[in-house]
């Protein structure tokens, strides 16, 4: 709502100016995300859907796995998000 707007903005601009990551949030959220692309061989549609974008687009970035992958999540740390 309109009369929150004021926060909102404050909010954001602090999220933008100042992001910050909590370790554990961090670890958990990476954790649940590793567990996805584990889980990927039981899911046929999420697996079809990655295979369908990897065959329309073999040189754009949509034909990775939507997942990603269990090395990249591994990579996200609280300075890797911070540095981008």
């Amino acid at each position: 709502p309109s009369y929150n707007a004021r926060e909102l903005l404050r909010l954001f601009g602090d999220v933008v100016t100042s992001p910050a990551f909590d370790r554990e949030d961090l670890d958990q959220v990476r954790d649940e995300l590793i567990e996805e692309v584990h889980t990927l061989p039981d899911r046929a549609a999420d697996l079809g859907n990655d295979a369908l974008w990897a065959a329309l687009w073999p040189k754009h970035p949509w034909r990775l796995p939507s997942y990603g992958s269990e090395a990249g999540l591994r990579a996200l740390t609280p300075s890797a998000l911070r540095d981008w």
